[in-house]
C-alpha cells in the first residue's frame, strides 16, 4: 500500500492471491498479473468472479481469434478492466507494450505482482527467458507520471539460490521486503515414500490408490473415487511427462482399466489427441477447461497431471498427492505436494520412486561431471532399458542446458544476422518456426552483456525486433562483472581475466568470447545448481524410503532445507575473503571481533540444521569452496552420513578453491587438514569406513 516492492512467501494457502487481490482494490489503476500458466489465470480469473469482480481478463494464448484478442488488449489499454493477467511473454510483444502506453496516459498501474515467483528462477534460465525480463521491462512499461508501481512477488517457498535470484531478476534489494511465514511446516500434511523398479511403478501406484490410500482414510477402495461434494476424497497424481509409458495419457489409461476412474491434464496436447475420433470435434483447450472444472467442482474426484495443474490451483479438499517420479528439488515437491489440505485438514503426500543403479545416480550428478556426458549417459539408459527417476528428470534438464558450444552456435548465428553490433540501431531478425527459444536464450545472453538494450516479438510473423545499444567493451566488462557480483563475487577476479585476454581482438570476435565466458559461467552456477539440488532431493527420498519415521525424516529434511536459522553463519562463510577462517568459527564455534557468540556445531542435531541450510546456498554457488567444505563437515556430524556426500563435497571444495578462486594452495590444503583432524576426533567411524 505504501509503494513498496516486496517478496511474500507464504505456504499454500496462506492468502497470497487475497495479498494482491486487495491491495489492488484500495488501490486507483490497473493491476497487472503475471501468472506461469493458462490454468492458473483462468482459476484466478473463475475465483474473482464467483465473488461478483467480474473487471478481470487474461489475455492469453487461449484466445484463438487474433481480431478478439486485438479488441480485448485496446480495452485494456483504455482502463475497462481492474485486473490483468498475462504470461511473461506477453510483455515482448509490441501490440501489449503499445496498450500499456496508451494506459498509463490517463490510468496508473496500481502494482505488478508476479504470482508462483519462483518460476523466475526455476524456468526462466531454462526455457522461459522472458521471465528474467520481468524486473527491467515492468518499471519501464508500466511507470506513470514518473511514478514506478511497485512488485509483489509470491510464492509458496523458495530455497536461497532461488530468493537471491528472483531478488536480482526482479531488481527487488530492499533489506525489508522479503516477508516470511514463522515456519513452513504444514501439520495437516503426511508424507511417505516408496520404492519400485520402473516397470513395478504403475502396480505399486494401483495397490497405493486401492488399498494403502484407503486404509488411512478409513475407506474402503470402492467408495474412494466417489464424488460427496466438499467431503470428496480429490487426488492429484504428477507425472513428468505427457506422453510414453510415464506420461499422463497412459497413466490414467491403465487406471481407468483397472477400474479407477481418472481424467488427465496437461499443458500441450498429448500425440495421440488428434487419433482421438471420439474426441476429433474438441479442441485440446476446451478439454482442458471442461476437465479443470470437473475436477474443481468435485465431478471428478482423480486427476492425473503435470504440473501444468497444480501449481496455484484453489481446491481446499485435495486430500492425496502422488508424485509419479522423482521432483526436480525439495522445493517443487514441497511446493506440488502442498496442493493437498488447503482446508488444513488430514491429507496424504506419497512419493514413488525408481532408482536403477545407484552408482551411476552419484556419477551424473555429481558437479564435475560434464553436461555432454550426463547427455550420453541418459540416451544409453534409454537405449538399454536402464531409465529411472533420475534420468528421465535429466531429460528436462539436458533440454535446457544443451552444452555450451550448442549455444554458442545460436549465438555466433545470430550475431551474423546483427551484423555491426557495436552501433547503435534497430534491427529486425526473422527465426524459425523451431528452436524459438533457443533464439530467445541467445538474445538474452548479448542482453545479459548490454550489447542488446531491448527486444520485441512478433510471434505471428515470427520476428525478433531487437534494439542494439552500441556499448563499449569496457561497458560489456563492467556489464559482466556487475553480473558475476549478483551471483558469486568470489569469481569477479578470475572471470575478469578470462575477458582482459581477450580486450584486444576486433569488437564483434570480443563480443562472442565474451558469450562463450559467460555461458561457461553460467553452466557452472546454475546448470551444476540444479543438479546439485535434485541430488538433495534424491538424498532425501533414498533417506526416508522404508523407514517407519518416514514422515518425520521427510519433514525435518524439507524444514531444514527451507528455513535458515543458521543463515548468519553460512553467510559469514559466503562473504567472507578468509573463507576457511570463518568456516573453523562456524563450525567450532567462537566469539566474534563484534563479541557475539557463534554456538559452533555442538550436536548432530546442529549438523543436521546446518546441511540442509548450507545444501540451499550451494543452488546459488556450487562451486564455492568454503560451502562445500561446510557441507562435507556437517554431513560427517549427523546421524545419518554418508561417506560419499562428504568425500565429493571435500574433493569439490579443493579442485574449486584452486581453479576458479586462484586460492593459495598452502592455505586449502591446510584447511583440508585440520577438516580431516575434526572430522577424525569427532566422528572416528567415518575415518575407519574410508
Amino acid at each position: 500500500m505504501s509503494g513498496k516492492d516486496a517478496i511474500v512467501l507464504l505456504p499454500t494457502g496462506g492468502g497470497k492471491s487475497i495479498a494482491f487481490q486487495l491491495t489492488s482494490m484500495l488501490l486507483p489503476g490497473v493491476a497487472i498479473v503475471i501468472d506461469p500458466i493458462v490454468s492458473l489465470i483462468e482459476d484466478q480469473i473463475d475465483n474473482l468472479r464467483r465473488v461478483g469482480i467480474d473487471r478481470a481478463i487474461g489475455i492469453t494464448a487461449q484466445i484463438e481469434d487474433p481480431n478478439v484478442k486485438s479488441k480485448i488488449i485496446n480495452a485494456f489499454g483504455q482502463g475497462e478492466y481492474l485486473f490483468c493477467y498475462i504470461a511473461p511473454e506477453r510483455f515482448q510483444t509490441e501490440e501489449f507494450r503499445g496498450s500499456l502506453r496508451s494506459l498509463t496516459l490517463s490510468t496508473p498501474v496500481s502494482l505488478i505482482a508476479i504470482d508462483e515467483a519462483h518460476c523466475v528462477s526455476e524456468w526462466g534460465h531454462d526455457f522461459r527467458p522472458s521471465y528474467l525480463n520481468i524486473g527491467r521491462i515492468s518499471r519501464e512499461l508500466c511507470s506513470s507520471h514518473n511514478q514506478i508501481p511497485p512488485l509483489l512477488a509470491l510464492t509458496g517457498t523458495a530455497s536461497h539460490s532461488v530468493l537471491k535470484d528472483v531478488q536480482r531478476e526482479l531488481q527487488i534489494q530492499d533489506f525489508d521486503s522479503i516477508i516470511t511465514p514463522k515456519t513452513f511446516d504444514r501439520q495437516e500434511l503426511r508424507y511417505s515414500v516408496y520404492e519400485a523398479p520402473s516397470d513395478q511403478k504403475q502396480n505399486q501406484l494401483q495397490t497405493l490408490l486401492l488399498r494403502t490410500l484407503p486404509d488411512k482414510f478409513g475407506t474402503t477402495g470402492t467408495s474412494f473415487f466417489r464424488s460427496r461434494g466438499d467431503r470428496t476424497f480429490s487426488g492429484l497424481i504428477f507425472c513428468p511427462f505427457v506422453n510414453g509409458d510415464f506420461g499422463v495419457v497412459n497413466i490414467a489409461r491403465n487406471l481407468n482399466n483397472t477400474s479407477i476412474p481418472a481424467k488427465f491434464y496437461s499443458g500441450g496436447a498429448p500425440k495421440s489427441w488428434a487419433r482421438n475420433t471420439g474426441s476429433r470435434d474438441k479442441s485440446w483447450n476446451q478439454h482442458k477447461r471442461e476437465t479443470a472444472k470437473a475436477f474443481k467442482n468435485n465431478k471428478s474426484s482423480l486427476l492425473v497431471a503435470t504440473k501444468a495443474f497444480g501449481m496455484g490451483i484453489d481446491k481446499p479438499n485435495i486430500r492425496y498427492t502422488i508424485h509419479f517420479g522423482m521432483p526436480p528439488s525439495i522445493e517443487s515437491f514441497y511446493q506440488e505436494a502442498g496442493r493437498a489440505g488447503r482446508d488444513r485438514k488430514k491429507a496424504e503426500c506419497v512419493l514413488l520412486f525408481s532408482v536403477f543403479d545407484r552408482e551411476r545416480v552419484e556419477h551424473i550428478l555429481h558437479p564435475d561431471t560434464p553436461i555432454e556426458e550426463i547427455v550420453e549417459e541418459r540416451q544409453t539408459a534409454r537405449e538399454n532399458g536402464a531409465d529411472d527417476d533420475i534420468t528421465r528428470v535429466l531429460f528436462f534438464h539436458t533440454e535446457a542446458f544443451v552444452g555450451v558450444e550448442d549455444e554458442l552456435s545460436f549465438v555466433d548465428i545470430l550475431m551474423k544476422k546483427l551484423d555491426k553490433l557495436s552501433e547503435r540501431r534497430k534491427i529486425t531478425v526473422v527465426f524459425g518456426r523451431e528452436n524459438t527459444k533457443a533464439w530467445e536464450k541467445a538474445i538474452h545472453r548479448l542482453v545479459v552483456l548490454g550489447v542488446i538494450e531491448d527486444y520485441t516479438i512478433n510471434y505471428s510473423s515470427k520476428e525478433f525486433n531487437i534494439v542494439l545499444r552500441g556499448l563499449d567493451k569496457e561497458g560489456i566488462i563492467h556489464r559482466y562483472e556487475l553480473y558475476v557480483f549478483g551471483y558469486n563475487k568470489g569469481r569477479i577476479k578470475k572471470e575478469l581475466q578470462k575477458l582482459q585476454k581477450h580486450i584486444d581482438k576486433p569488437y564483434n570476435d570480443f563480443v562472442r568470447e565474451a558469450c562463450r565466458i559467460l555461458i561457461h559461467f553460467i553452466y557452472d552456477t546454475i546448470e551444476k545448481g540444479r543438479r546439485r539440488v535434485l541430488r538433495e532431493m534424491f538424498l532425501l527420498a533414498d533417506s526416508a524410503v522404508g523407514k517407519e519415521n518416514c514422515d518425520e525424516i521427510v519433514r525435518e529434511r524439507t524444514l531444514r532445507y527451507l528455513e535458515s536459522s543458521r543463515a548468519e553463519e553460512i553467510e559469514s562463510v559466503y562473504n567472507d575473503e578468509s573463507i576457511f577462517a570463518k568456516l573453523q568459527i562456524v563450525v567450532r564455534g567462537s566469539e566474534t571481533s563484534e563479541g557475539e557468540m557463534v554456538h559452533g556445531i555442538r550436536s548432530p542435531r546442529d549438523a543436521a540444521d546446518m546441511r540442509g541450510q548450507v545444501a540451499r546456498y550451494l543452488e546459488s554457488s556450487p562451486d564455492h569452496p568454503g560451502l562445500l567444505f561446510l557441507r562435507a563437515i556437517s554431513e560427517a556430524y549427523c546421524s545419518d552420513f554418508k561417506f560419499e556426500v562428504i568425500f565429493e563435497n571435500l574433493k569439490a571444495g579443493v579442485t574449486f578453491a584452486l581453479s576458479q578462486y586462484l586460492l593459495d594452495k598452502e592455505t586449502v590444503y591446510k584447511s583440508l587438514s585440520w577438516l580431516l583432524m575434526d572430522i577424525a576426533e569427532r566422528k572416528d567411524t567415518v575415518c575407519k569406513k574410508g
